[in-house]
């Protein structure tokens, strides 16, 4: 753990996926350990959009036929079985990275998540599809 500006900051290198085999409880272990520490905010980053061009997600759609709130959920994680998610992506954190971006003259468009469990997947026709049809 960090501490830049007097402020705790737990950074990852790479994580695990279902792609990889691994059950939903073992993808997320980590962000719930982080949440036991104290972290109030997560911010992932991944490489699923186009390469070299930024997407600030406002939202995501599960379509890996699973879900880490499925099963017995242990009570010391401190989380409800099915924590409410209309939340889940902080508009004000996202206006504060994309002024930043747009003052670093970074071009970058917002998007929605579709989460599969095949893999890292660069398909542009249908991430055009879903950016049209998904757009606020």
């Amino acid at each position: 753990m960090i501490r830049p500006y007097d402020v705790a900051v737990v950074v990852l290198s790479g994580r695990v996926h279902l792609y990889e085999g691994h059950f939903a409880n073992v993808v997320v272990h980590a962000v719930r350990v982080m949440r036991l520490w104290g972290a109030s905010v997560l911010v992932l980053t991944n490489a699923s959009f186009q390469p070299h061009r930024l997407m600030v997600i406002t939202d995501h759609i599960n379509l890996t036929g699973t879900n880490p709130f499925s099963g017995k959920l242990d009570s010391r994680w401190g989380i409800p079985q099915f924590p409410d998610l209309t939340q889940i992506y902080d508009y004000e954190l996202s206006l504060i990275l994309r002024v930043a971006l747009h003052e670093l003259e970074i071009q970058f468009c917002k998007g929605v998540y579709a989460g599969l469990a095949e893999g890292p997947l660069m398909h542009q026709d249908v991430v055009d599809a879903i950016q049209v049809g998904m757009k606020q």
